[in-house]
């Protein structure tokens, strides 16, 4: 079973937490949900739209097509009328569908104009046959908070709406089904959530879209989880109050976007000359400079592997899910804190903003502190090891030490001679071989086919998705690249096995295709998408459909 639905209109109407109490109700249901959102850099006027794909299996990438298109101005209609099997109007709008008194209901009520989407959201999940019960446990839980008035105005609203769908026939029939409790996760949520659990106690951050809602999720627990949420100035102080942190003996983030992961790759050089360990996440959206601010792309990633002036290892994993951010977050806590590293999450504005339903996130993954917790005679913080790390002290125990941006010594002193330049240099970089064996071994999904499909980062379940419809006329599998740097070797092993390798990628240059060919691999095709938008598994289908022949 699919079905797909969509609500627009312009900003300021609700249509995103449309779109999520849309979603939660199938949720609840027994069903399986993903949401993804399409919005302008405005906060009033333009069009956004919120995009609901529910099954009856377990689903993370869009597709084309809508089958009930909830229209809550004309621009929506005019956009997306060809897309849309069923159109869901009311008052001031031309089109041809489903004609319900949107206002007129609202009026009747008391509420405000903007309760339109919630008679829309009523009539829409009326349409479906799925009981009210559902929804009006969403919109309870929902609305509480903002009063009785509120709460039971947008009752009203819903269930006048749901009754009106009575008067015509369903597009659907269905019932709920009897399943364990899931929850609604974005990819930003994964990403607060795996630090909270990697025992992260400060974050740092400027706002910046798309990577803003991490701030908002976590400023509220503070005294819950005895964390500090700092908003800075700008991202220059965010990354290195992070390191400053992470210096005193606290795990530490920041995160941004590109344009403010710019301002930070001096900092991110700090933290690789002192080897003091902190993590940073990279939420992409197209530039060059603001670009598209609220569109997504994967157009960073050989600055992220690069930036900052000088060479010294980091560890940079682009995860592909929200189970991989939860995961991927801790475990990259304790690598960069194990090989006092920098590291980098790198996500997008669709990974991080789009929701889809899960089983609750665990995972096996210890916090592992690798703190010297006691006094060491002749302490050395730089000491020279055969992996490359050294005895991390933190300031205010008894083992005194010196750190800083320059070249240093063993003990920290400033020491520009070409031979300890050698030794450190040789030092910081011992740690990548033994990194590597502690990353995640890549795994092809699908050994039978002559044709691989690569990505890495958000294009993950598109291309899983893609591989299980293109299986019953191309022999075809599918290779996520999950860690960015240090590379591993076994994917060009994998790959060099392959038969046709088409890489996927939401960028102009083909980024990843130039990081495997830097590692020994040449692409035989590049699938490649930059207009700010994600790929859908129909347009992944057919593009190789047409390269097959």
């Amino acid at each position: 079973m699919r079905f797909v639905w969509r609500v627009g209109g312009p900003a300021g109407m609700g249509v995103n937490n449309t779109g999520l109490s849309f979603a939660r109700t199938f949720m609840r249901a027994g069903y399986h949900v993903f949401m993804n959102t399409e919005l302008p850099s405005l906060i009033k006027g333009g069009n956004n739209t919120a995009t609901v794909r529910v099954e009856d299996k377990e689903v993370g990438s869009p597709v084309k097509g809508v089958d009930v298109l909830l229209a809550l101005d004309q621009n929506t209609v005019d956009l997306y009328k060809s897309e849309a099997k069923s159109v869901v109007f009311g008052e001031g709008v031309k089109a041809e569908g489903f004609f319900i008194p949107m206002q007129e209901i609202v009026n009747e009520v008391g509420g405000e104009s903007v309760m339109r989407n919630t008679v829309g959201l009523g009539f829409t999940v009326g349409l479906t046959g799925l009981s009210f019960d559902f929804l009006k446990g969403v919109l309870e839980d929902d609305f509480k908070s903002k009063g009785e008035k509120v709460l039971k105005g947008n009752l009203e609203c819903a269930r006048k709406g749901f009754n009106l769908a009575s008067n015509f026939k369903n597009v659907l029939q269905l019932e709920g089904l009897n399943k364990s409790k899931r929850m609604l996760i974005s990819g930003n949520h994964a990403i607060a959530f795996g630090a909270l659990k990697a025992g992260c106690k400060f974050f740092s951050a400027y706002p910046m879209t798309p990577a803003s809602p991490i701030m908002e999720y976590v400023a509220p627990l503070e005294r819950e989880f005895g964390i500090v949420m700092k908003q800075t100035e700008d991202e220059i102080a965010a990354v290195n109050m992070a390191v400053g942190a992470s210096f005193a003996g606290v795990r530490s983030m920041s995160f941004t976007s590109g344009g403010g992961f710019s301002l930070m790759v001096e900092g991110l050089g700090l933290s690789g000359m002192t080897e003091t360990p902190v993590v940073i996440v990279e939420v992409q959206r197209p530039g060059p400079s603001t670009g598209l601010a609220t569109r997504t792309g994967q157009e960073d990633l050989k600055f992220v592997l690069s930036a900052s002036q000088g060479e010294f290892p980091r560890i940079v994993v682009a995860p592909g899910d929200c189970k991989e951010l939860f995961e991927e977050t801790v475990r990259l806590f304790n690598l960069t804190e194990k090989y006092q590293v920098p590291g980098v999450i790198l996500s997008d504005k669709f990974l991080s903003e789009s929701w889809v339903d899960c089983d609750f996130l665990e995972t096996s993954l210890k916090n592992e502190r690798s703190l010297v917790d006691k006094t060491v005679k002749g302490y050395k913080r730089y000491v020279l090891t055969e992996n490359g790390v050294s005895p991390r002290a933190v300031p205010g125990s008894d083992n005194i030490f010196r750190a800083t941006s320059d070249e240093h010594d063993e003990e920290g002193f400033f020491d520009e001679s070409a031979e300890n330049r050698l030794k450190m240099t040789e030092k910081r970089w011992r740690k990548v071989e033994f990194i590597k064996k502690d990353l995640k071994k890549p795994v092809l999904v699908d050994n039978e086919g002559d044709l691989t499909l690569v990505g890495t980062g958000s294009t993950k379940n598109v291309l899983k998705e893609a591989v299980e419809v293109l299986k019953e006329k191309v022999k075809v599998n599918f290779l996520h690249v999950l860690y960015l740097s240090p590379f591993q070797e076994e994917v060009v092993k994998i790959l060099e096995s392959s038969g046709t390798v088409v890489c996927v990628e939401n960028n102009y240059t083909a980024q990843l295709a130039s990081i495997l060919r830097e590692n020994g691999l040449d692409v035989d095709y590049n699938l490649l998408k930059f207009d700010g938008r994600p790929f859908t598994v129909d347009e992944v289908v057919e593009k190789i459909l047409k390269l097959r022949g």
